[in-house]
């Protein structure tokens, strides 16, 4: 086969790949809302997170999560126990996915998968920290597996503030395996990879051919 032709199988094969490209919608499609007061103990505020389930019905399908904070921790305090949405306390950098999730590879603050699982975690003492959303639009089972959509969102301190929360930036990764925090960067598919790596064998066996 010529590099030519080569060439024009690569692009093909391209081409059906960005046929299924990943829809990432930045800072748009998650809501922050808060705080609310009277929550204990003394000093605890409450907050709203919510994200859209579907990219282009942004407002009819949202999935809500509300946690309390206070002296830099983070706990549930109410979610709906349906489809609804996981919350997780995430890092920059780090691969936001349902295998990363099953592997105990991120910290659970609460699962609408699971209401019993509950956590107070430490966020550390920046004055911002990143939370990690999982859901879907589906009708079941509600699995931390089954999970399509993914997003982050960078928590800060109000300006002037070492107590109030605002929400700086986020992204939405749909129908896709996870989204790198901090980015709109998808997770890559393992066909893809498999898929790359046989083609550019190929295409340095190719262009070792002598020409006749």
């Amino acid at each position: 086969m010529s590099l030519t032709r080569a060439c024009f199988v690569v692009a093909a094969l391209a081409s059906l790949s960005s046929s299924c490209a990943a829809v990432v919608v930045v800072n748009d499609n998650i809501g922050f809302s808060g705080p609310y007061g009277g929550s204990t103990p003394v000093n605890t505020d409450e907050y709203g997170i919510g994200i859209a389930q579907d990219a282009v019905d942004s407002t009819g399908t949202g999935a809500n999560f509300f946690f309390n904070y206070v002296d830099y921790t983070i706990r549930p305090s109410l979610f709906l126990a349906d489809e609804g949405v996981d919350l997780y306390l995430v890092q920059e950098g780090d691969v936001f996915s349902s295998h990363a999730i099953t592997s105990g590879q991120i910290p659970i603050v609460g699962q609408s998968t699971d209401p019993g699982i509950s956590n107070t975690l430490f966020v550390g003492q920046n004055n911002y920290f990143y939370l990690g959303l999982a859901t879907e639009l589906s009708d079941g089972p509600y699995l931390p597996e089954t999970r399509d959509v993914f997003g982050w969102a960078k928590i800060t301190l109000a300006p002037g503030s070492d107590r109030f929360l605002i929400m700086e930036s986020n992204a939405v990764a749909y129908n896709e395996r996870g989204i790198i925090v901090g980015t709109a960067q998808v997770v890559p598919e393992p066909s893809t990879l498999l898929l790359v790596i046989p083609l550019t064998i190929f295409l340095g066996a190719v262009r070792k051919q002598p020409k006749v």
